[in-house]
């Protein structure tokens, strides 16, 4: 599996849905964050997700069951609610207070979102029994820097063709502007 460069970004954050929606957690959650190689294999009916290393960096505090959710949006994720499609998730762990583990990898059923051009987002995400999102709140993301086109959403290329007409020869001239 090739390595895909990532900009990884930490903090509380809202995760937007297939409509915006923001999360409000019911309980604490842990802080959580992931760092290594973050990658997932190319989408098919299934994809891989992999994290080098996901820590639990609370002095007291046990974590809620954690998951990985394979996230599409059509801008880069910036934190705020935004409208995006879940892909694919893989339902992890609980973390103990102040340890970490490594080599995170699980293989899930994907679903891809409508034709279009897609930036995926691998979210870190905590159960918290929060309203949204089956009670997980997002605790971490990363977003993968190219973006995906899926089914040849990629929108042809069009030209104008504006034709004039000189009177005095009785010719037709046509010009293609791209």
């Amino acid at each position: 599996m090739g390595t895909i460069a990532v900009s990884v970004i930490r903090g509380w954050f809202a995760l937007g849905m297939l409509a915006a929606v923001a999360f409000t957690s019911a309980a604490h959650a842990t802080p959580v964050v992931m760092s290594g190689t973050i990658s997932y294999s190319p989408p098919a009916s299934n994809v891989t997700l992999h994290v080098d290393r996901i820590d639990n960096d609370s002095m007291t505090d046990r974590s809620g069951t954690l998951r990985l959710e394979l996230w599409a949006f059509s801008t880069p994720h910036t934190g705020a609610a935004q409208t995006g499609y879940r892909l694919a998730y893989c339902p992890l762990f609980t973390l103990n207070a102040n340890s970490f583990v490594l080599n995170v990898e699980c293989s899930t059923p994907y679903v891809p979102p409508p034709p279009g051009i897609w930036y995926f987002t691998l979210f870190l995400t905590e159960y918290t029994a929060g309203p949204a999102n089956d009670g997980f709140d997002p605790q971490e993301y990363v977003n993968f820097d190219n973006a995906v086109v899926i089914d040849n959403a990629v929108a042809p290329a069009t030209a104008v063709a504006v034709e004039y007409y000189w009177a005095a020869r009785d010719h037709y001239c046509a010009i293609i502007i791209s």
